[in-house]
């Protein structure tokens, strides 16, 4: 399995930058609560050409697919990361 880099979601009004992702990347919605898990889907396909959101993903407990627009408890897992 490649190694995945989690690239958190911060708003630029948070001193971030907006989340891109690309195809074969994780996208992971962090459960807000101690007894919720976690859902990990992997985007299928871009809206945007520059990799921002929404994005089309698969969701790997079900493989039910879907449009998703990621909120803040969201991160993006790189499928190749660079650096």
């Amino acid at each position: 399995m490649p190694s995945r880099t989690a690239l958190p979601r911060q708003s630029p009004a948070e001193g971030g930058t907006a989340v891109r992702g690309q195809v074969g990347d994780r996208l992971v919605v962090h459960g807000r609560r101690d007894d919720a898990h976690n859902r990990v889907a992997v985007i299928t396909e871009l809206r945007h050409a520059d990799g921002t959101p929404p994005y089309l993903v698969r969701w790997l407990d079900d493989g039910h697919e879907g449009l998703v627009f990621p909120g803040p408890d969201t991160t993006i897992e790189a499928e190749h990361p660079t650096g």
